[in-house]
């Protein structure tokens, strides 16, 4: 009997899901998923999305469903310190009683800060960067509802913070924190159809290289296994397919994400990050190894929408050797 695993891993933490609604058509439901979790007047914390007409829709779902709605649209990519602390002040001012990130990861890990900050009587987010930093796990209400597929954000107990205030700035942290898993994740494809095609193609390795990471890590869960195995098997058949098939394999990234959390990191995951710079239609960056899950985030996701991308002859004449190999 092998044993060498049980001794290197004794104990392995399972952090907490959060419920999720996945398929087309699920984010017509946030609303009166707020009313039965008992909100009366959220915040909703987003880039904008202008000219989409999204969070003008939510925002006639929720009041339809009697929950009032206050705005804060001023998150920026890789988000700031002071988008955390002036979206809780949008919320304490407001007298909300729940979140709702609508976008990609930077919505995402703005709202997962402020809640951190409003259950520790407005804190500096600085404060609590690391592991489990938080004091107490009694956190305002939170619903993730996706817009690019360039995100697990809404499963993950992990959020990035810029911090641009402190005696270290600037500085980017990560917390890994048990109280910023979101109450809801919603991952509807219908939101995501304004994704270009290629911007969704670039995800496929940062789903797959999460999934074959979880896969093959020494830290085996058997939670973890066919979650991982199903988000490789999803986007090697639906990847090359139509828009719609794409987008809907999309949300599987973030529960394979979820599993990467329970595991120790493996080397599939700097697959991720070469890979998109042999693709004749990947971006050209500064950086050699640009990571795809920053490239497909568009909107509120982690990358500018104003960066322009280029294909270059060197990408199609590496692509075309490994094909011809």
């Amino acid at each position: 009997m092998d044993t060498s695993r049980i001794f290197e891993f004794p104990v392995k933490e399972f952090f907490k899901q959060p419920r999720s609604l996945l398929g087309a058509g699920a984010y017509e439901n946030a609303g009166p998923e707020a009313a039965e979790m008992g909100l009366r007047h959220v915040l909703f914390v987003t880039s904008g999305l202008r000219g989409t007409g999204i969070i003008d829709e939510c925002k006639t779902n929720f009041e339809n469903a009697g929950v009032s709605v206050s705005i804060y649209d001023k998150v920026e990519t890789n988000p700031k310190d002071y988008n955390v602390m002036d979206s809780y002040k949008a919320f304490a001012e407001a007298g909300c009683d729940g979140f709702v990130s609508i976008g990609g990861g930077s919505s995402h890990d703005t709202t997962k800060g402020a809640r951190v900050v409003a259950a520790h009587d407005g804190r500096n987010v600085n404060e609590f960067q690391g592991l489990n930093a938080s004091e107490t796990l009694d956190n305002p209400a939170h619903i993730a509802i996706n817009t690019t597929v360039g995100t697990g954000s809404e499963t993950t107990p992990a959020y990035v913070i810029t911090d641009t205030t402190s005696d270290k700035a600037p500085h980017k942290w990560v917390a890994f924190d048990r109280a910023s898993t979101t109450t809801l994740a919603i991952n509807d494809p219908v939101l995501c159809m304004t994704q270009p095609p290629e911007y969704v193609a670039y995800t496929g390795f940062d789903t797959i290289a999460h999934g074959s990471e979880a896969y093959v890590g020494r830290v085996q869960h058997l939670s973890c296994t066919p979650v991982a195995l199903e988000a490789v098997r999803m986007v090697t058949e639906n990847l090359r397919e139509g828009p719609i098939t794409r987008r809907t394999s999309r949300p599987w990234r973030g529960w394979s994400g979820l599993s990467t959390w329970r595991r120790r990191r493996s080397a599939p995951r700097s697959l991720e990050f070469c890979t998109p710079s042999l693709m004749p239609c990947a971006p050209t960056m500064t950086s050699t190894t640009a990571s795809t899950t920053a490239s497909a985030s568009l909107g509120s996701g982690r990358t500018t929408s104003r960066r322009r991308w280029r294909s270059t002859r060197t990408s199609r004449r590496r692509w075309a050797r490994i094909r011809g190999a």
